[in-house]
């Protein structure tokens, strides 16, 4: 038996043992949560990069125009 064949049955064993405890709902619902903020903080990002790019092509606009 090597290594990789250990740390595989570790990850099997120790999420079979996951799978029988209260715990599995408990790490769903802390995913689920963080997959929400991490979502939730990418879009604002996109706005905001959105709105800075349309203030600036507003600016050049402007600075074009005069």
């Amino acid at each position: 038996m090597d290594q990789c064949s250990i740390r595989v049955y570790t990850l099997n064993a120790l999420t079979l043992i996951i799978s029988f405890t209260n715990l599995e709902a408990t790490l769903k619902i802390l995913l689920l949560i963080i997959s929400i903020t991490y979502t939730s903080m990418k879009i604002y990002d996109w706005l905001i990069i959105k709105i800075k790019g349309n203030k600036n092509a507003d600016n050049n606009k402007e600075i074009t125009q005069d």
